[in-house]
């Protein structure tokens, strides 16, 4: 029998986190398994998911009450046989946990349920980590110590498992964006490039509040803000405050993000919290001078001023000399991102990534 595993996913959005469960997809199916996503109607993963061929089975997953959620579950799992259950966000992962139970009096073999953590809880819930899940999986050192201060969680339960990263699909040449360029044929000058979620803690409301100050060094200076989320109204109205129109431009979402940064000459991550964050790992991946903030996993990926420069999160003055550093001193920025290229590709692969996640489904 081949091997099968199914991943569930309970929200509607589009970042990290849904991207790197379609990586690990295609992944696995390139290694002869059978997989299945598990998702809402109308949400963004099932979009992807779909021009990219993988299989997919909807499901409303709203709350632990949804009975019509756990029999998909139950049916999924019945008809797939997986030997593993890989659940992401609270609804999909408590219904999951319901599912298994549910099947527990069939006397199968049991099925390895994985819970993937890539945002911070308020508590850890330790009889979840202990008994419901087989495992968990932090992305970075940071979250995992962060979700084991509850000390009643065993240590042994939660472990790291750093996001898997394509690269070769990175350093394919990228595919123009006809409306960036255009609009840079238009506003030539540096850029700056961000790619994330439009929301609040991803720090778009910081770059924007400096820019003035920076557009006093370099009057052409321009932003490109990549990505979609709640928050994109907020941030246009933002734009138009500060009378910044001929000098950012949303772009929407960029799959692949090479895509984006080849227009860039610098990248900011400049997130107010951040697990450990995938924007600022395939920026310096590319050789992109990259300042980010010192703030929850993102040491883990940017040593500053070996690989990189980390500034405070929301503290503007940091923020604008390290970005003056960058574009003040473009060769010595570049020599970081170089640096830390070599290092990212090693630790952030995808090999590495899927070996360890094979591991935990099969052992």
């Amino acid at each position: 029998m081949a091997n099968s595993v199914i991943f569930t996913e309970s929200s509607p959005n589009l970042g990290g986190q849904e991207l790197q469960i379609l990586q690990q997809m295609q992944a696995l199916r390139n290694h002869n398994w059978q997989v299945l996503l598990l998702t809402r109607p109308h949400s963004r993963i099932a979009e992807f998911a779909l021009q990219l061929g993988l299989p997919i089975e909807f499901a409303p997953l709203r709350n632990a009450a949804d009975l019509f959620s756990i029999f998909k579950i139950v049916r999924a799992i019945k008809h797939g046989k997986p030997q593993a259950l890989i659940s992401h966000s609270n609804h999909d992962s408590n219904l999951s946990t319901l599912a298994l139970k549910f099947l527990q009096p069939s006397k199968q073999q049991p099925i390895r349920h994985i819970k993937m953590r890539t945002y911070l809880p308020k508590t850890g819930n330790a009889r979840a980590y202990n008994h419901w899940y087989h495992l968990a999986f932090t992305p970075s050192q940071y979250l995992r110590s962060e979700l084991l201060k509850n000390r009643k969680i065993e240590p042994q339960k939660v472990k790291v498992l750093y996001p898997g990263i394509d690269f070769s699909k990175l350093d394919a040449p990228p595919a123009p964006l006809p409306d960036v360029a255009a609009w840079l044929n238009k506003h030539p000058g540096p850029v700056i490039g961000h790619g994330s979620m439009l929301r609040a803690e991803k720090g778009q409301t910081t770059v924007l509040r400096i820019l003035p100050t920076l557009l006093q060094r370099y009057p052409n200076l321009r932003y490109l803000i990549a990505g979609e989320g709640y928050n994109r109204q907020t941030l246009e109205t933002q734009v138009k405050d500060l009378n910044l129109q001929s000098h950012v431009f949303f772009t929407g979402l960029v799959n692949p993000i090479s895509q984006l940064l080849q227009y860039c000459n610098l990248a900011v991550m400049p997130s107010l919290y951040e697990p450990l964050g995938m924007f600022q790992i395939e920026t310096t991946a590319l050789g992109i001078p990259t300042v980010a903030s010192n703030t929850g996993g993102i040491p883990e990926t940017i040593k500053h001023r070996v690989s990189g420069l980390l500034a405070p999160p929301d503290q503007d003055q940091a923020w604008i000399q390290a970005i003056l550093e960058i574009l003040d001193y473009p060769e010595t920025a570049s020599s970081w991102a170089a640096h830390g290229a070599h290092i990212l590709r090693k630790q952030f692969s995808i090999e590495r990534n899927l070996s360890q996640l094979i591991n935990a489904m099969t052992q």
